[in-house]
């Protein structure tokens, strides 16, 4: 595993060049959000996938929420409601995700504020499968420290920028049937959401 420090804009910028090449030759990279540090691989790349599925030791029919820089990067076939949009402008990028119906399925969609992560989906170009960089059952982590020691060398590259800001889960609403749902309250607070938008959360 290699470890690339990110303290800074010229570290970040080669950071996540380096990380991003190991993204799209479908390698596993741990890095840092505003919330909690996450591990990333491309969404699009099945057998990254799977390894990511393994290593979280985590049911397959539970999908991982997909990291973005853009809303472009969400997948054609999804229906971004009015409330989604709504929130979509108010809160991203931030600690905010929101699920939708893609076809026949559902994803969950984040856009981060962290600047590692931002510029690390930017540099791969896709968007990253990104659950957090926890075995099932263990804490989130918050440094670059706790992911070494939960997973040494079974992932390919560490960005360490230091202890993430807010240092708890984003938050998460289900677009995805008629009636919205509040999944996870996190670092966004509903009253903040609700307060902002006028979208009452249940």
């Amino acid at each position: 595993m290699k470890i690339f420090k990110a303290n800074n804009s010229k570290e970040i910028e080669g950071a996540a060049a380096k990380a991003a090449r190991v993204i799209r030759n479908g390698g596993i990279v741990a890095f840092p959000t505003e919330t909690v540090y996450g591990l990333g691989v491309d969404a699009e790349n099945s057998e990254a996938v799977s390894r990511l599925f393994k290593l979280k030791k985590r049911d397959e029919r539970k999908p991982f929420t997909r990291l973005i820089s853009s809303v472009e990067m969400i997948n054609p076939g999804c229906n971004i409601v009015r409330d989604a949009k709504k929130v979509m402008e108010e809160f991203w990028p931030g600690p905010l995700t929101i699920i939708l119906k893609c076809s026949d399925k559902k994803i969950g969609f984040r856009m981060p504020s962290c600047e590692i992560a931002l510029k690390l989906v930017e540099k791969a170009n896709v968007p990253l499968a990104a659950p957090s960089a926890n075995p099932g059952g263990m804490p989130n982590p918050v440094e670059a420290g706790t992911v070494l020691n939960y997973f040494r060398d079974k992932i390919d590259v560490l960005i360490d920028g230091g202890k993430t800001r807010l240092g708890v889960e984003s938050t998460i609403i289900d677009f995805s049937k008629p009636k919205k749902k509040l999944l996870r309250e996190g670092a966004l607070k509903v009253e903040e959401i609700e307060n902002a938008t006028g979208i009452k959360l249940t």
